[in-house]
């Protein structure tokens, strides 16, 4: 009862505001009538009596103000002056209200982005297996003897081909390479981010597609051409269709089998925009090339290795690698999690 009472009481001074405030002032007229009739027979003449009831009352309009301010949905009209004063001002200075309201939605547009961010990456678990055993592996290179100056790129496939054979730390590592799809047929071409991953990607991640399967060494090494698509895509591009799994679509003018659908939450680090992922397939001069910095490699630490372990058993594991290859003084090594390397990096 109380929550339908307190919607008439809105209901009534929204859409029969004239009349509600003709009842009120009749109310507070009628107070004033008594209370100055009571003086008038304490001997008072009518004027002063009049004077005396309304101080009494703490003023007509004053208690007009405090019966509008206790009432239900008092908010409104607080709400409703606000807008009529925004809009007069915007009315009579445009310019500067343009720049204002620009200024206010880049502002909020920022905060809601950084916001975005910070809810998917630091409040909201990564959609991954044990998220906190898995590092990221990059190059990094120094200035030269005596300066401090380091920067980080990226690794090389023929690295991580090595880094696998022979580290200790991880029970696995997979290398990711950008890349871009022309997807045709179904409607108009579009251009489509997607990321070249070996076949050990899925397994240290700890992430399987919602529907299908991920591609198996034989098809990485072989060139298949499959693909496995995010579940915006499957969505947008395919209409959600339950026969997606096997069918095939055209990707750069060559036909390639859809074998799964990420989860809706799945998305790799280094860009959230992923629709498309395909075998690596490295070329055969890719697989020796330790100057082809195009790769990015994450790993999964075994139980009960540390980070700091792993750093250094990594940048002794580089220097072997590199030293190994270029047969010669080793200039620059791969160091794992910003770690800075010795020396500088050779000829790219």
């Amino acid at each position: 009862m109380k929550l339908l009472h307190r919607l008439a009481s809105i209901v009534r001074w929204t859409v029969r505001r004239n009349q509600a405030e003709r009842d009120l002032n009749n109310e507070l007229e009628a107070f004033v009538d008594m209370a100055a009739a009571d003086e008038i027979r304490d001997g008072a003449t009518r004027a002063e009596a009049r004077r005396r009831a309304a101080v009494q009352l703490g003023g007509m309009e004053q208690a007009k103000e405090r019966v509008r301010g206790a009432r239900h949905g008092a908010w409104l009209d607080v709400a409703g002056r606000d807008v009529r004063y925004g809009l007069r001002q915007v009315r009579r200075n445009p310019a500067f209200s343009a720049i204002a309201i620009a200024t206010l939605a880049l502002g909020i547009g920022g905060t809601t982005a950084m916001f975005g961010v910070f809810d998917a990456v630091l409040v909201r678990p990564l959609p991954y297996a044990d998220a906190d055993r898995l590092v990221m592996v990059w190059d990094w290179e120094t200035g030269g003897p005596g300066t401090d100056v380091t920067s980080r790129f990226n690794s090389t496939p023929a690295e991580w081909i090595e880094w696998r054979r022979l580290n200790t730390v991880f029970t696995d590592l997979a290398c990711t390479q950008p890349a871009d799809a022309t997807l045709s047929g179904d409607g108009e071409p579009e251009l489509v981010p997607a990321r070249k991953v070996t076949w050990t990607f899925w397994g240290v991640l700890g992430v399987q597609p919602m529907l299908g399967r991920v591609f198996t060494e034989d098809e990485d090494n072989k060139g298949v051409r499959v693909v496995i698509i995010s579940h915006g895509l499957w969505q947008r591009r395919f209409g959600g269709a339950s026969d997606i799994v096997g069918r095939a679509i055209s990707l750069n003018d060559e036909p390639y089998e859809v074998i799964g659908v990420m989860p809706r939450n799945f998305y790799f680090m280094p860009s959230r925009e992923i629709d498309m992922w395909m075998p690596a397939s490295f070329p055969p001069w890719m697989r020796t090339n330790l100057t082809w910095h195009d790769a990015q490699i994450v790993a999964r630490l075994k139980p009960g290795v540390t980070m700091e372990h792993a750093q250094q058993s990594m940048a002794a594991l580089s220097l072997q690698v590199t030293a190994k290859n270029f047969r010669g003084p080793v200039r620059w090594s791969s160091r794992l999690c910003e770690r800075k390397s010795p020396g500088k990096r050779g000829p790219r």
